[in-house]
């Protein structure tokens, strides 16, 4: 019977055991680690939807376009405008332009943006577009002063100003072509705009002229048939 070397059997089952464990302890460091980088990643995202959650409320809270945007009342007081549809209408109108507004203090040239082909130079704008034409309008239209409007909308007074005249400055440089400035009419009580409205006998309108500032109006009547000319003044109206 041949001879067996117990001492070579114990050491080969040694070292399977410890290659057997060098590779539980390989996966289970590398399994700690994927647990780990799980773990980092939920919880930047964790962070990034309780950021979000934070500034949607605090934008309901704060004096801003968001805080009034489904209140017209509120918005007429504040804007001057009839709704918040009304608006995102008229600020739709002045993009892409608005996009790339050359701040006041960094050699703004309003005739340079009527064109839209500037890029915005300086740090990156710190409110929406829609918050900073919500404060131009507020400053315009109740007239707040710049100080307590700055404070409501958690600003700096230099900060307003500068959004504010850097958009005054687009605004001319965008409407000044247009001759739809309005006059205060003491009859309608507001601010209105006159035109030429031309009207056939049948009451389908021909003709409709463009806007013009002027606080009274004349109704000039042609009956075609006998070619006489009617000439009506407001006070017949009141």
């Amino acid at each position: 019977m041949a001879d067996v070397d117990f001492s070579k059997l114990c050491n080969t089952d040694e070292n399977v055991t410890t290659d057997e464990n060098a590779k539980l302890q390989a996966e289970n460091a590398k399994l700690q680690a994927k647990n780990a980088k799980l773990k980092a990643e939920n919880e930047k995202t964790e962070i990034k939807v309780l950021t979000q959650l934070l500034q949607e409320q605090a934008k309901e809270k704060s004096f801003s376009v968001e805080c009034f945007k489904n209140n017209d009342n509120l918005f007429r007081f504040y804007t001057g405008l009839q709704d918040y549809k009304t608006f995102k209408t008229l600020l739709d109108a002045f993009m892409p332009a608005a996009k790339s507004l050359v701040y006041y203090g960094s050699n703004t040239d309003a005739d340079r943006l009527v064109s839209g082909k500037v890029e915005k130079c300086g740090p990156k704008r710190s409110l929406s577009l829609e918050q900073e034409f919500f404060l131009v309008l507020v400053r315009l239209w109740p007239g707040l002063l710049e100080v307590d409007l700055a404070t409501r909308a958690g600003l700096s007074q230099s900060q307003l100003s500068r959004i504010f005249i850097t958009w005054i400055d687009f605004l001319h440089s965008k409407m000044r072509c247009y001759p739809i400035w309005p006059t205060y009419s003491n009859y309608k009580h507001h601010n209105t705009a006159k035109g030429l409205v031309g009207i056939t006998p049948s009451a389908a309108v021909t003709f409709v002229s463009d806007l013009y500032a002027g606080s009274d109006f004349l109704l000039l009547i042609i009956f075609p048939k006998t070619d006489a000319v009617t000439l009506f003044d407001r006070s017949a109206y009141q």
